[in-house]
């Protein structure tokens, strides 16, 4: 009887032991779903919490998108590109008025698009870097999923609000998915709203298709001729659209492009190449794993092309460098994934530790990064007074904002003109006067408004209390209008 119950409990052991392999082998991803999507979930809802119930918006590109698109929807049903102020012709593609009025004929409250517009194409993104990883397979694409939501830098694009970057990632995410799958056509519509939405994406995904055409043809004498008519053809009716800006759009896009190396304000507002490097020092680490591969093998596909054109051309500094590093971040991401895959079926020890490690380091960073800096850039008491500027200034006057951080807020929620830093339409001051203003006493501020004695209407400054403290000592052309501990406004007697 001892013997067999003895036996029975090895039985029962054995059994158990044996349920317990089938449940680890069988029921991994069962297990590992539900914790991946919990993950994913705190990180969106990170994201979006600070975003979606704040009052004040994060950042100044969405007051100048909203100036741009309550602009274009008044011109409907007649959209002439000539009737725009001078600042929206040179900032916004011309394409862009079709895109923001689509939905505004639908629901007519800017404020509302702008609020969910970019919550909505982030998880748009998200989807297309799966979909991009997919044919690697799916682990593959569920790690760059994962990374999208913990990397840096797309949550300073979401945070800054820098919409044509986002749509110009989702577009060329498509076209070269769509690429693989022969679907020229449906590539056709996709590249003219690339080329008519962002043209530095444009222009930098002509530099790549051009070095990948060339490579294959290197490789193998052939080229995919179709491919070829598709993105000339698009390129060609897209320039059909800038005809009314050419010179405001097309023309000035040459200068700097031949003349920015090193050149670090033509950069556009974004990291540095070392804050970038910092932030996305893993992925740029596990990415290089995924060009060591391809090296290895000599595959030259198109991920490869475009990792080594924005490498040259972030690392060069050229034209617009610090803007662009949106989308390098966007490949570094899909080939730190790969990266990650071929380190976990070659030695799977190493993978575990090192992706354990990176995720709780990186999520950290996020973490604490999110925390710091999902703050608007003024406080509601100045965010009021903005609202009601028009009633403490009168019609046709000017607003003159002396710090770039409230230029947008400012145009945002009036109606007159404004004289911003290197913004808008009346800014007759490079970066360096401004500087030299901010430096100067208020008998050398008085002399600089001589800049705009010509334009013969009433100029009010705004002073935040968010900016660095003006010394107005010795002045004698500013009166006082308003005077509180928030702002200061002051009328310029010429």
């Amino acid at each position: 009887m001892v013997f067999y119950l003895f036996y029975c409990r090895k039985w029962v052991y054995k059994k158990k032991f044996t349920l317990w392999l089938w449940y680890m082998k069988w029921n991994k991803s069962f297990r590992l779903v539900p914790l991946y999507v919990v993950f994913i979930t705190v990180l969106i809802g990170i994201r979006f919490k600070s975003y979606f119930f704040l009052p004040i918006p994060l950042w100044y590109d969405w007051g100048m998108y909203r100036d741009f698109m309550l602009a274009s929807f008044n011109f409907l049903p007649n959209i002439h590109l000539s009737n725009f102020a001078p600042w929206i012709q040179q900032t916004y593609e011309p394409a862009l008025w079709l895109l923001t009025n689509i939905p505004l004929l639908f629901w007519y409250s800017v404020d509302w698009l702008l609020l969910w517009w970019v919550g909505f194409l982030s998880v748009v993104t998200w989807i297309f870097v799966y979909l991009a990883l997919k044919k690697y397979g799916t682990y593959t694409g569920y790690l760059g999923m994962l990374l999208f939501w913990i990397s840096l830098i797309q949550y300073q694009t979401f945070w800054r609000w820098y919409l044509k970057q986002i749509i110009g990632i989702i577009l060329m995410l498509s076209i070269f998915t769509l690429f693989e799958r022969k679907k020229y056509w449906i590539q056709f519509p996709l590249l003219i709203m690339l080329f008519g939405i962002n043209r530095p994406g444009g222009m930098f995904f002509l530099l790549v298709f051009a070095l990948w055409q060339l490579v294959s043809w290197l490789r193998t004498r052939t080229i995919d001729k179709n491919f070829i008519w598709t993105v000339l053809w698009s390129g060609l009716l897209a320039l059909g659209i800038y005809i009314p800006v050419f010179r405001e759009q097309i023309l000035v896009m040459f200068s700097p492009l031949l003349s920015s190396i090193f050149i670090e304000g033509t950069s556009g507002t974004f990291f540095s190449l070392k804050e970038f490097i910092f932030y996305d020092i893993f992925f740029i680490l596990f990415s290089l794993r995924w060009v060591y591969r391809k090296i290895i093998k000599k595959d030259r596909d198109w991920m490869f092309i475009w990792w080594v054109v924005w490498c040259v051309w972030v690392f060069l500094g050229l034209f617009f460098y610090s803007r662009v590093s949106i989308y390098w971040d966007i490949f570094i991401i899909l080939l730190a994934a790969y990266g990650l895959k071929d380190i976990y079926h070659h030695k799977k020890l190493l993978f575990y530790w090192l992706f354990g490690g990176f995720l709780v380091l990186q999520s950290s960073r996020y973490l604490y990064y999110v925390s710091t800096m999902s703050f608007p850039l003024i406080d509601q008491s100045e965010f009021i007074n903005i609202q009601h500027m028009d009633t403490l200034v009168p019609d046709k006057a000017i607003i003159m904002v002396t710090n770039k951080k409230y230029s947008a807020f400012v145009q945002w929620r009036t109606h007159q003109d404004i004289i911003a830093p290197w913004l808008f339409d009346l800014d007759r001051r490079d970066q360096s006067r401004w500087d030299a203003r901010h430096q100067w006493d208020g008998s050398k501020k008085c002399m600089m408004m001589q800049d705009y004695s010509d334009l013969k209407r009433p100029i009010y400054l705004r002073i935040g209390k968010n900016q660095p403290v003006e010394n107005f000592e010795g002045q004698h052309c500013f009166e006082s209008i308003e005077n509180w501990w928030s702002y200061l406004i002051l009328k310029w007697i010429p």
